[in-house]
């Protein structure tokens, strides 16, 4: 599948995010797999990422131009993974959730920051000229 004959679509339904992807590049037929990050419909990018194992760094980002994919391919999709709740392979991408937020809880941070703030400011000499 090219990416020219689906340039009606949006990138981000052609590429959709948190999605494991096999893309094949024209320039050198290279074939690339990684995460889908993120896409860019202004400058037609796509940035894939991938997990990186025997190294201090935590992942590798390649951004690519969608006219470079001749073909893609599927192979893990986020619909999948959320039945899943996080089961994966071996170190492969892992689809990270959000954790849920309360609305006491960043309310009783704010109160507990206002607070500490308040007394930093008692510390403070008005006298000084």
């Amino acid at each position: 599948m090219a990416a020219t004959s689906s340039s009606t679509l949006p990138l981000s339904s052609i590429y959709p995010v948190n999605s494991l992807m096999e893309l094949t590049l024209s320039n050198s037929n290279e074939i690339t797999t990684g995460t889908i990050y993120c896409t860019d419909e202004v400058s037609n990018t796509i940035v894939l990422k991938n997990s990186l194992v025997h190294t201090t760094l935590s992942s590798e980002i390649r951004v690519i131009n969608a006219d470079v994919v001749t073909g893609r391919r599927i192979l893990k999709s986020e619909k999948a993974e959320a039945g899943e709740e996080g089961v994966s392979g071996e170190n492969d991408d892992k689809i990270i959730s959000l954790p849920i937020v309360s609305r006491r809880m960043v309310e009783e941070r704010e109160r507990r920051a206002i607070k500490l703030m308040e007394e930093s400011f008692s510390h403070v000499n008005q006298q000084v000229r």
